[in-house]
Order: structure tokens, then C-alpha cells, then sequence
């Protein structure tokens, strides 16, 4: 067979292998292997959304934390109304209540999970914390450990969380 006869001889066979296009049994195969894997990478993206969210909560409860120590600075007491302390909180995903303890020595406050199943959030507690004799202020981030459980500051800030786990 001369060269010519071979390359003639091969292109008529790529050119009839092109028409063909693929069978059934490839592309179920395709979409089955597509199938598995976004079930297995779906949970993993589900609680990075949720995790994500939850940066709101910690970001006001920041900000909340910073203009109580600000508020104390002025007044020689904690806020008992978020609306003193003159701080934009909005929340998306989370409520913002007033404070749920407050005394001399001590606030708490909470950011509590709208829709926390739909939106895999969980709830947080915090506590700012006064040492009078040092003058100086402390804070405890508490996190809940299941999706919309319960997270309790503690009533010490050298004492672990009343509830849930403590967040650095």
C-alpha cells in the first residue's frame, strides 16, 4: 500500500468515527458520574453557606462588644438598649435583641438565627466583662453547637460557656 492510499484509507475512517456521535450508554454514564459527584460536594457547599452567614452575627456582635466598652468609657454603665449605643446593626440572617443580662460588672448579648434550619445558621451569646479592680474589659464569644441550638455567654469570663462552645 503506497502512503497516499493509507491517509486516504484513514480519513475515510475518522470521517465515518465523527458522524456517529455517542451512544445512550455513554451519556447516562456521563450524568451518573455528574450525579455523584454534586451529591457528594452539595453538603460541603451547604455548611460553607452557613458558615459565611454566621460571619454576620460575630461582625455585629464585634461591633456591639466595642460600642458597650465605649458606652461604659461615658457613662460608668453598660447600655440597656441597643439603640444607646448608637452602633448600625443590621441583620440578614440574624436578630439583635437588647441585652438579656446586665449589671456592673457585666452585659450579655445575643445574635439569634432567623430561619436557622433553612439558612444552616447557628445562634451566638457574648459576654463583655468588667474587672473593677483593673479597670480593664474582656470579652466571651459563645457559639452554639448544632444549627439553631442554644449558646449561653457564661457569668464569668474565666468560666467556659453556659451553653454551646466557646469561639477565639
Amino acid at each position: 500500500m503506497t502512503p497516499q492510499l493509507i491517509v486516504a484509507h484513514l480519513t475515510s475512517k475518522l470521517e465515518k468515527r465523527s458522524s456517529e456521535g455517542f451512544t445512550l450508554i455513554e451519556l447516562l454514564v456521563v450524568v451518573i458520574i455528574l450525579g455523584i459527584m454534586s451529591a457528594t460536594a452539595l453538603p460541603s457547599l451547604i455548611g460553607q453557606v452557613g458558615k459565611a452567614r454566621e460571619a454576620e452575627a460575630r461582625e455585629a456582635l464585634s461591633s456591639i462588644g466595642q460600642a458597650q466598652q465605649a458606652y461604659f468609657f461615658e457613662k460608668a454603665t453598660f447600655a440597656d438598649d441597643i439603640t444607646k449605643l448608637e452602633v448600625a446593626v443590621r441583620g440578614n440572617y440574624y436578630n439583635f435583641p437588647n441585652p438579656t443580662t446586665i449589671d456592673a460588672d457585666k452585659v450579655k448579648h445575643q445574635a439569634i438565627a432567623q430561619n436557622a434550619a433553612d439558612n444552616a445558621t447557628r445562634n451566638y451569646s457574648m459576654g463583655i466583662y468588667r474587672n473593677s479592680s483593673t479597670r480593664e474589659f474582656s470579652i466571651v464569644l459563645c457559639q452554639s453547637t448544632s444549627i439553631g441550638g442554644t449558646a449561653l455567654a457564661p457569668d464569668i469570663n474565666t468560666d467556659p460557656c453556659s451553653s454551646g462552645t466557646q469561639v477565639q
